[in-house]
């Protein structure tokens, strides 16, 4: 394993910023160099401006039904992309964040296999989301499973898929 991460921290008094960055490189890695590490995070924290008082902590971005301000930093989602032979590979992500207003995370995960004209996919993601300005809440769970044959006939090639999908969506109040 081998982890390498580009820092950046600054603090600006004459725009009331204090804030810390950070991106996994491209020479991020566990298990073996095919498996490669990604992502970032954000700290930002605002004391004068029209957004004193504001602040994030986000690993890896946000909620996807979350509407970013402008001013909040966007890290790409922390995860991981395995490459684990020619015909199977594995991609995951994750993102949690904090603000004033809300907390959120979720993830997903991939895992793919190939050979000549098979392909099959299993892929499971989860959303949550709980506000308090105002009280809300919103949490998803989607799982879809699926397979595929390339068929090549003379001059004439067709894909046969199918695809199983199931959605848990719950909200409120």
């Amino acid at each position: 394993a081998y982890t390498e991460m580009a820092l950046l921290a600054r603090f600006l008094p004459d725009q009331g910023i204090v804030s810390i960055e950070g991106a996994l490189t491209d020479r991020s890695f566990i298990f073996s160099a095919n498996c490669v590490l990604m992502g970032g995070f954000a700290y930002y924290l605002w004391f004068k401006c029209q957004h004193a008082g504001d602040f994030v902590l986000t690993f890896g971005g946000y909620h996807p039904k979350f509407d970013r301000p402008d001013h909040y930093p966007n890290p790409l989602p922390v995860g991981v992309h395995w490459q684990i032979s020619d015909h199977v590979s594995i991609t995951g992500y994750n993102y949690f964040a904090l603000t004033p207003s809300c907390i959120m995370a979720g993830g997903g995960l991939l895992w793919q296999w190939h050979t000549g004209p098979l392909k099959a996919w299993f892929r499971v993601q989860m959303d949550f989301l709980i506000a308090w300005q105002p009280f809300h809440y919103d949490a998803s769970f989607y799982v879809n499973v699926g397979g595929s044959i390339d068929i090549h006939v003379w001059f004439v090639k067709k894909t046969i898929s199918i695809d199983l999908d199931g959605y848990i969506h719950i909200w409120g109040p």
